[in-house]
């Protein structure tokens, strides 16, 4: 009897998916969650809140909404934890609409959802220029994302271009490929699925205030269009810090505020927390006191956590 009470022992250490000494685990990937060394649900061991809805790429190309005070969670992926942050990108949800030049030869049909096409209505040279009216206004020497979605479709890539600093951007749906020239830039492409990548770039500029406008092109370099080339578009963004976060839908008046997430431990206390990133590297946090400090994060996206202590 004491041999099977032994291997009985051993079975259930075996099932504990969070480390020795861990007084609070959550296992975002697979929906778990630990308080004192057993599992419970979400809302015995933690608390959360966001005072706004947020948006997740859900794959597939898809944005999934969620509500205020709903954790952005996606099962086998992590849970999303951003600090606060503010499109400063006017009509997101209306690209090519009010607030927007429209060149002369290109028409618009879609939608915010699922992207604009931007379609060319006779050959034509030159720059064809997407653009925001009025300035986005960073502080000079300040880092900024630039950002929005670009799908796999018959103009093949786009650029992203800064008036009165002289920097571009380059992506290419051909290739996967992010180029930049300029000031302090970091230009990259995400792949979301379904076609659709976030063309992202930090910028850290010397001017106050500059426009920005999208420039549509057949490749990298390439400024001649054919009759019926087009571009699929969606959900422009510009924001603040060292996050390129999720859209933040603005209207054509105001900047839009997406509000922190806060996720922390039921009962309060100091933990030190490990967070294991969605990137697949650890992070550690000495002496955390209530919330997970999003904003001291390396990576937005978290699948695990533990809280010792």
């Amino acid at each position: 009897m004491a041999g099977i009470g032994l291997n009985l022992n051993a079975a259930v250490r075996s099932r504990k998916w969070w480390p020795e000494g861990a007084a609070l685990a959550a296992d975002f990937v697979n929906g778990r969650y630990m308080r004192d060394g057993a599992e419970v649900p979400f809302a015995a061991a933690f608390s959360f809140a966001r005072n706004s809805p947020a948006l997740l790429a859900a794959g597939g190309g898809r944005w999934a909404n969620f509500d205020a005070g709903q954790l952005r969670r996606q099962a086998g992926l992590g849970a999303l934890l951003e600090p606060a942050t503010t499109n400063q990108s006017r009509g997101t949800i209306d690209i090519g609409g009010g607030g927007w030049t429209m060149p002369a030869g290109l028409s618009r049909t879609g939608n915010g959802s699922d992207g604009f096409v931007f379609s060319v209505g006779e050959a034509a040279t030159g720059l064809l220029a997407l653009e925001q009216y009025g300035n986005i206004d960073i502080p000079a020497n300040e880092p900024g994302f630039f950002s929005f979605d670009l799908h796999d479709s018959g103009l093949r890539g786009a650029a992203l271009w800064f008036s009165n600093v002289g920097y571009r951007a380059d992506f290419s749906t051909q290739t996967g490929i992010a180029n930049g020239t300029g000031e302090n830039a970091v230009a990259s492409m995400v792949a979301l699925g379904g076609g659709w990548s976030r063309c992202r770039v930090r910028h850290v500029h010397s001017a106050a205030t500059f426009a920005w406008r999208l420039k549509l092109g057949t490749s990298r370099s390439n400024s001649s269009y054919a009759a019926g080339d087009f571009v699929r578009l969606r959900l422009p963004q510009v924001e603040l810090g060292r996050f390129s976060a999720p859209v933040v839908n603005a209207s054509l008046t105001q900047a839009a505020v997406r509000a922190a997430d806060q996720l922390a431990p039921v009962g309060g206390g100091v933990h030190d927390v490990e967070v294991h990133l969605g990137g697949g590297t650890i992070q550690g946090l000495a002496a955390v006191s209530g919330a997970l400090p999003a904003a001291q994060l390396n990576e937005t996206l978290v699948r695990r956590a533990f809280w010792f202590g």
